[in-house]
């Protein structure tokens, strides 16, 4: 119990922080619309949907990606790119879908 509260502020103060990056950006003149959200070390979680991010954020998730901490973490030790060290897992995927989208 403890822990998932300790969760729910963290995420909380996340939001909060996107939120006024965002809105800091729009006020430097960039446009919106050109901004693609990413929510990175991204967890399923029953309490939080990603409409309900998008509600908070006024903005549109355009991609998410998996927290796969052991597969970055191998990447780093063993000095080698994610997409080459650890081709079949999950966050390889999002980066690769992400990046297709951005072409």
């Amino acid at each position: 119990m403890g822990r998932e509260r300790g969760s729910r502020i963290h995420v909380q103060r996340d939001l909060n922080t996107t939120k006024r990056v965002l809105e800091a950006l729009s006020r430097l003149g960039y446009d919106r619309r050109q901004i693609r959200l990413v929510i990175n070390r991204f967890v399923k979680m029953p309490t939080l949907e990603l409409k309900q991010v998008e509600r908070v954020l006024e903005a549109e998730v355009f991609t998410t990606i998996s927290n796969d901490y052991q597969a970055a973490i191998t990447s780093v030790n063993i000095s080698e790119p994610l997409v080459t060290a650890r081709t079949s897992s999950k966050i390889t995927g999002d980066i690769a879908r992400m990046a297709e989208r951005l072409r």
